[in-house]
């Protein structure tokens, strides 16, 4: 039988700790089953020692036992050791100058100094990276969005900014745009500083926005 859905359900409502006093009814309810399903189940949790229960007139009480809070510090510990590492590590790669081009327009240069609080350098960074990783980091953080604008005839893209840092060391965005030219293994990032290293690998960490 699956236990931690139910679990996360249960500990989400009435907390980890102490004795949980609920009905039948009531986790039916909550667990999307019913009366009699949450009496099967909860008559397993018991059998398997997850948990220990009482039934009277008045309802049930629950309180989780040993077996529980290790599953769940397991479950903690795994998840943990992905939800807590952000950084990603990319090798430079050479564009055909378009970050340049862009970062110096008048148009986003101000949206860059107004909305991200950054004067950036005339460039972007390019860095090849695991795809897969980035589509993570963009479920994990929301992004500042700078909206696209008209200059005469010519419109340009939107953009979605996040926040991070770059080497342990400097400040920068990481830019997604509307409209590229680069495929998805190639992200973009602005800085303050021109961005250099001897073996053309670069660490970038995502953090979460204060602005």
């Amino acid at each position: 039988m699956v236990v931690l859905p139910y679990l996360l359900k249960i500990i989400e409502k009435y907390g980890l700790f102490g004795v949980i006093k609920t009905s039948t009814s009531e986790l039916g309810e909550l667990l999307d089953l019913s009366q009699q399903s949450v009496s099967r189940i909860l008559i397993e949790f018991e059998k398997q020692n997850y948990i220990h229960r009482n039934s009277s007139v008045n309802g049930i009480e629950i309180e989780f036992r040993e077996k529980s809070y290790k599953l769940l510090k397991y479950t903690y510990n795994l998840l943990h050791k992905y939800f807590s590492d952000f950084r990603i590590t990319g090798k430079i790669t050479q564009g055909i100058g378009e970050g340049k081009y862009y970062v110096k327009l008048p148009g986003y240069r101000q949206r860059f100094e107004e909305i991200l609080d950054i004067k950036p350098y005339p460039g972007t960074l390019n860095l090849k990276v695991d795809k897969s990783k980035v589509k993570a980091m963009k479920l994990f953080f929301e992004p500042v969005r700078i909206e696209g604008f008209k200059n005469g005839d010519r419109t340009f893209g939107s953009l979605d900014c996040y926040k991070c840092i770059i080497n342990d060391k400097f400040e920068g965005w990481v830019l997604f745009a509307e409209r590229t030219t680069h495929s998805d293994e190639i992200i973009e990032i602005i800085s303050e500083h021109e961005i250099k290293s001897p073996d053309n690998k670069v660490n970038v960490t995502f953090v979460k926005n204060c602005h």
